[in-house]
């Protein structure tokens, strides 16, 4: 019978004792987290002028870190009327919690612990909201349509796939041995320490 990850924490930590690392799990994720900072994302191009769009003209204030100010990613019309445009949006919005694995053609989502296999095709959902936020006026409402339609959303996906901020190799999942990934975070089976759930660890599995 294979020995799962949590088998060896209970014998590296525990003696063998599964219900004492059970319990020590458990108590270690009963406390709060505090929250990482927004991550700092990629902007549009300057305008013409040498001046860029406000990122923040809606109305949202950006996040003050201890020593920088991260701005929100500017809204989806910023990033202008074409497929390059709101896959660029897909990745400055939802580039913590996507990444598109070329060898299996399939992308992965990020629950908030772990990252699963998009059976259900969230990031398609993404990229239908992105695009029904785009205006219907003049010089927009052809484009808006298209990103509506399922080709477009296809198209707009594919081109947000290639993005290297998304992509991971077949072997990055999973590829830390000495690592149980649990609710409560991250177990480290030679020290024991417990440290909060890491979307850069590309954990796909959870240990209860």
């Amino acid at each position: 019978m294979p020995i799962t990850k949590f088998h060896a924490f209970a014998l590296l930590q525990f003696a063998g004792d599964h219900a004492a690392a059970a319990a020590a799990l458990r108590q270690a994720g009963s406390g709060s987290r505090t929250n990482k900072p927004s991550p700092v994302v990629d902007h549009p191009p300057a305008e013409a002028n040498g001046t860029r769009p406000n990122p923040i003209g809606d109305g949202v204030s950006p996040t003050v870190t201890s020593t920088r100010v991260v701005q929100p990613p500017p809204h989806v019309e910023t990033w202008g009327p074409s497929e390059d445009g709101l896959a660029r949006a897909l990745v400055a919005h939802h580039g913590h919690e996507l990444r598109y694995c070329p060898q299996r053609g399939r992308w992965l989502v990020w629950t908030g612990y772990r990252w699963l296999w998009d059976e259900a095709g969230r990031h398609r959902e993404y990229v239908r909201a992105f695009a029904r936020q785009l205006p219907s006026g003049e010089g927009w409402w052809r484009f808006r349509a298209r990103a509506l339609s399922a080709a477009g959303v296809s198209g707009i996906a594919r081109m947000a796939q290639t993005d290297p901020s998304l992509t991971v190799h077949v072997g990055q999942p999973d590829a830390h041995p000495y690592e149980l990934n649990t609710p409560a975070g991250i177990v480290d089976l030679r020290s024991g320490e417990l440290r909060g759930p890491d979307p850069t660890r590309l954990h796909p599995r959870i240990e209860a």
